[in-house]
């Protein structure tokens, strides 16, 4: 397969990568660039907050119904309804509520445990594309407290937590056979991890893609912006295949996710620029 030769804008990277296989380039101030600029551990935080604050006004406008419901029927001498049943808000009684994180955001450990640079690592190492240059290399640290995190996850009455796994971690690029094949320290971390999980009553929902491709994959296969490119749809058929196999005969982990938001990471990694591994549509002079 023919590889387009990469064209970078000198203004972030200086030309410093222009033998990477890719026929995009990057962009230092892509449109709504500054949205994404946070630290792993600020996006986090950032979002949970907006979950919190979604569901504080939900909960506010249940409370309120709830009241208009009451003083009407109160005044028109029909008996209340019931709290219990308007309280549930439309959520089934077997709706799952959890935690949800990502490898990037979250575990650190960038160069443990046998695991290879993302796309992430490479963008977030460029200059201008993080707020205040952070990165992901130690992030929340949850390759060294994970067993912290899980203690502090069962101290909150947690019993659903869903995150993903990260393939340059799961997977190291074989130079001989020109293909990703297992690490195993880095599949040791996550059988740890799984186990805590377990021991603490808490379900494990894992997601295999959370927008880290490996790097490798993205300079030597042309990565996910190249036209029907079997050749990654084969590496991402091993991955998750080893991830299956190694994983799914756990009785805790009770679902899989194959790709969070493709819709996110295809359009701010490959259109907008934004987001890794920052290209957009290559533009001639």
């Amino acid at each position: 397969m023919g590889l387009a030769p990469t064209t970078y804008s000198d203004s972030l990277l200086g030309g410093a990568r222009a033998d990477r296989a890719c026929d995009y380039e990057f962009v230092e101030y892509a449109p709504n660039a500054r949205l994404a600029r946070r630290s792993a551990c600020g996006r986090a935080l950032v979002g949970a907050l907006c979950v919190f604050a979604t569901l504080f006004v939900s909960s506010l406008d249940t409370f309120a119904r709830i009241a208009v419901r009451v003083l009407s029927a109160q005044a028109n001498g029909v008996p209340a309804p019931a709290t219990v049943e308007t309280c549930a808000n439309g959520f089934p009684s077997d709706f799952i509520w959890g935690l949800g994180t990502a490898a990037y955001q979250i575990e650190g450990g960038a160069k443990l445990a046998g695991r290879q640079a993302s796309v992430w690592d490479t963008f977030s190492h460029a200059p201008g594309t993080t707020f205040g240059g952070q990165t992901g290399d130690v992030a929340c640290d949850h390759f060294h407290l994970w067993r912290g995190d899980i203690e502090l996850m069962r101290s909150i009455g947690l019993r659903h937590y869903r995150f993903s796994l990260s393939w340059s971690r799961m997977m190291n690029w074989d130079d001989n056979r020109r293909i990703m094949v297992p690490n195993e320290p880095g599949i040791a971390f996550y059988k740890a991890l799984l186990e805590g999980l377990a021991q603490a009553g808490i379900s494990a929902h894992i997601t295999l893609y959370h927008w880290d491709l490996p790097q490798v994959l993205h300079d030597l296969k042309g990565g996910w912006h190249t036209p029907a490119n079997s050749a990654m749809l084969d590496e991402f058929e091993r991955y998750a295949t080893l991830a299956f196999e190694r994983f799914g005969t756990l009785g805790n982990v009770k679902t899989w996710f194959t790709f969070n938001e493709p819709w996110t990471f295809t359009v701010a990694g490959y259109s907008a620029g934004n987001h890794a591994p920052g290209c957009v549509p290559f533009q001639p002079d």
